[in-house]
């Protein structure tokens, strides 16, 4: 299997071949798409949607199983090396040799390894049966064959068109393939890809794979984050190999081959997102995460944030613009309410739009802890289930105004006498529990002022905001968040705002999150106070106890 796999995985991507002796034009051609065993050549991948060029040179052999991929002049080399134990009886291993620079040492090669794994479905790719024939054509002057293929799939349809030679041995050599991706739904081109192959040569050198001549290489952890540094986006043996990683880590069971295989290419996607920016150092990391598989619906049902259609408060803001102007002089530059001990652990809404719940009740958590010490942990399920006197709708979403003015009147107990969190709507039992917390009301902060807002982090807050998010906020790793293409009003996701600072010269507002530890810097994310970075001051709240 392992094998095949590899085969399957450059016909796919790289479209190699052997043998380069090419066939009389008369000569009747058997319209089967045969591809070789063995080769050496190079490549360009061409993404016409994101405008980037990738260079490539390609070794491969089915005899001994391996195959490499060299990157930028090989500044990057890949070694792929199948049905050989790594270091957990996988089914092969990957090494990566790459440049490193410290101060001390300069540029040196380090070269690490780690398990490859091959257990996504072979057929997730076309076959060389899969290619119909379509005649002959003229590419860059030269008389080629045509090569079709195409898949329709719910929402989408993949076209691919293959130009090649064939050699007197029977073999296709590639020299294009352009692919396409249509959502049939939108009516939009979502990939546009082209692979130019040259220089093709047969024959084949058993210590162009061999990755001893690198030197000594580290096992990088078996673990999901392991994996994604020795791996790229642009090469769909890479893309098995993590996604295999990404399902074990997160526990994924899909139900079919067509959900998985549907899940993969939204990873793909993500996965060439995080990686396209990172490479812009726009001063704030992505990373995958459990988001990674999620459809655009099921992440927008995840951003249950509503801001209110009248912005209202029970409590006045204390303070005019001249006073916080006064006081804003006198407080410290930076501010972070996690130092006091007022702040408690990330949790993760999961699945379940309740964001305006973890929000709100992580805010009066901080309010609670702030006037008497006590950390307590409240009941976001309790909000879930029994804030539906407004126009709140529990996991499809709410207002965090309704749930402070919920707690005002009923109270939030804590957790452990509610009873744990659901990820689902359920039945409310306020009735039941012992005790609960109210507050005394609410404030509006003053809006679209970075100043007011510093104020009331530190002398009353947190804060509770709604901003818009997209997938570069869903999948922030680390740094100074700041999105320039927040630019309508809309907001779906409710934060809570615990501190405030600044690093490298760039302001920010500290955000806790409720998409698990794992998500940002451990929960967390340094979102940007310039020009109210995706609208996050247009509607601040915080509780008053």
């Amino acid at each position: 299997m392992a094998a095949t796999a590899a085969i399957l995985f450059l016909v796919y991507l790289f479209n190699l071949s052997s043998g380069y002796v090419l066939m009389d034009d008369n000569e009747n051609l058997d319209e089967i798409l045969t591809l070789p065993s063995e080769y050496n050549i190079k490549a360009e991948r061409i993404d016409l949607i994101a405008d980037l060029k990738l260079p490539m040179e390609l070794w491969y052999s089915t005899e001994i199983n391996r195959s490499r991929v060299d990157v930028y002049d090989g500044m990057v080399k890949r070694y792929y090396y199948w049905g050989e134990d790594g270091a957990t009886g996988n089914d092969g291993t990957v090494y990566m040799a790459y440049p490193k620079w410290t101060e001390k040492e300069g540029h040196t090669i380090f070269c690490s390894k780690t398990d490859m794994y091959e257990e996504a479905p072979v057929d997730a790719f076309p076959t060389e049966e899969e290619y119909v024939y379509a005649g002959k054509t003229y590419h860059e002057g030269q008389k080629v064959d045509v090569w079709k293929f195409t898949r329709d799939d719910e929402d989408t349809r993949t076209e691919l068109v293959l130009y090649s030679h064939r050699t007197e041995r029977g073999e296709d050599v590639p020299v294009q393939i352009e692919k396409k991706v249509f959502n049939t739904m939108l009516g939009s081109l979502e990939k546009h890809v082209i692979f130019n192959y040259d220089q093709f040569n047969p024959l084949f050198c058993e210590e162009d794979v061999d990755a001893e001549k690198e030197g000594s290489c580290e096992w990088t952890p078996d673990d999901f984050d392991g994996h994604m540094k020795m791996l790229h986006p642009a090469f769909h043996n890479d893309l098995d190999v993590a996604f295999n990683s990404f399902k074990k880590h997160h526990g994924r069971n899909y139900q079919s081959k067509k959900e998985h295989d549907m899940r993969r290419d939204i990873f793909h996607k993500n996965w060439k997102l995080v990686v396209d920016h990172n490479r812009q150092n726009l001063g704030f990391k992505l990373a995958l995460n459990h988001l990674s598989d999620l459809t655009a619906a099921e992440k927008a049902y995840m951003s249950g944030g509503r801001r209110s259609p009248h912005p209202s408060a029970t409590v006045p803001f204390p303070h005019s613009e001249r006073q916080v102007g006064d006081i804003v002089t006198q407080i410290p530059e930076e501010y972070d309410m996690r130092l006091e001990g007022i702040i408690s652990p990330v949790k993760n809404q999961d699945k379940c739009g309740s964001c305006w719940t973890f929000a709100t009740a992580a805010a009066v958590e901080g309010a609670l802890a702030r006037l008497d010490g006590r950390l307590l942990d409240l009941s976001e399920q309790s909000i879930i289930d029994c804030t539906w006197e407004g126009i709140s709708e529990g996991c499809n979403g709410g207002f965090p105004k309704e749930a402070l003015r919920h707690i005002m009147k009923h109270g939030i107990p804590l957790e452990e006498d509610y009873g744990g969190y659901l990820n689902e709507n359920g039945y409310c039992h306020l009735e039941n529990v012992t005790e609960v917390f109210k507050i005394r009301g609410f404030t509006m902060v003053t809006p679209l002022s970075v100043s007011a807002m510093k104020v009331a982090l530190y002398k009353y807050g947190p804060v509770i905001v709604t901003i818009q998010n997209n997938d570069a906020f869903n999948f922030y790793r680390s740094g100074v968040f700041y999105d320039p293409t927040c630019v309508s009003d809309y907001v779906g996701h409710a934060i809570t705002i615990v501190g405030y600072g600044s690093r490298d010269g760039a302001d920010y507002w500290i955000v806790k999150n409720s998409f698990g530890q794992q998500w940002g810097e451990d929960g967390y994310m340094l979102l940007s106070s310039s020009n109210n970075n995706c609208f996050v001051l247009n509607e601040p709240y915080y509780p008053v106890v």
